[in-house]
């Protein structure tokens, strides 16, 4: 059950990515600084994203990685959050909240490698 909730939140975060990434061109007119940042947050949403999609494996090293990658996009989220209360911040948090968790969970019950 957990595996499938940790499926559910990384293509969550990954469609979140992809929608923030696809709608650069819609929101910005021209090519600028602004719209390099938009863009380049919604490739890093997706990237953790994928990162999640993988299996924790056996390697401790990289369940660390991946928590902190988490977290990193929880610290982000959080900040986006007091500057644009808009509804799908507060959904990239809880994702990002939830693999954040699950994380953790594998990084301290996983046998190290």
């Amino acid at each position: 059950m957990l595996d499938a909730l940790r499926i559910a939140a990384a293509a969550g975060a990954a469609l979140l990515g992809l929608g923030h990434l696809g709608l650069t061109a819609a929101i910005y007119d021209a090519p600028s600084l602004e719209a390099l940042w938009f863009a380049g947050s919604g490739l890093a949403f997706f990237a953790v994203a994928l990162g999640n999609l993988a299996e924790p494996g056996p390697s401790r090293a990289a369940r660390i990685i991946r928590l902190a990658q988490n977290l990193t996009m929880v610290g982000f989220f959080t900040a986006a959050r007091t500057l644009l209360p808009a509804p799908q911040v507060g959904v990239g948090l809880a994702l990002f909240l939830v693999l954040s968790a699950l994380s953790w969970r594998t990084t301290r019950t996983a046998h190290p490698a």
